[in-house]
């Protein structure tokens, strides 16, 4: 959609499928969104680390 919309989206992220990267390929689609930065700063603690996961 993003494509023919002459717009080009991508998403670097597990997330992309979360509401926030929904909502902006719709926005695109449409035509609504010209440009747009989002930047998420996902913290992951001592023990997730330490947990080999």
């Amino acid at each position: 959609m993003a494509w023919a919309a002459g717009r080009t989206l991508g998403v670097v992220s597990q997330h992309q499928f979360d509401p926030a990267a929904r909502f902006a390929h719709k926005a695109v689609a449409a035509g609504q969104l010209t440009s747009m930065l989002a930047e998420l700063a996902r913290w992951r603690g001592p023990a997730h680390h330490a947990s080999g996961t």
